[in-house]
């Protein structure tokens, strides 16, 4: 298993020291871990940075729009509620002019 060692990032150039920083920063926001078969060249690494940035992406929409359409299923009940209580605060309203005589 070769993954990319201390030793030869300090010889290389910018670019493939950036990929794999990103790489492992990416790796441990998204708690990912790849066991033995890590990714071994710079293409397997932006393969992989891609792929993993596309999960992250389809599992945030997914639990966003569960959460849509849990609270949109029971729209109505909360209109009702919603007008319900307006009519109660606003009958309980007297204006300070009126009654006071």
């Amino acid at each position: 298993m070769f993954f990319y060692s201390e030793l030869l990032a300090q010889h290389a150039d910018w670019w493939e020291q950036y990929t794999w920083a990103l790489f492992k920063a990416l790796s441990h926001m998204l708690s990912i871990g790849f066991g033995r078969y890590a990714p071994q060249s710079i293409t397997d690494v932006w393969l992989t940075m891609i792929s993993m940035l596309t999960g992250a992406t389809c599992y945030a929409l997914f639990v966003g729009h569960s959460t849509t359409l849990i609270q949109s299923s029971d729209a109505s009940r909360r209109l009702y509620n919603d007008k319900v209580s307006l009519q109660v605060h606003s009958a309980s309203y007297t204006p300070s002019g009126l009654g006071s005589e």
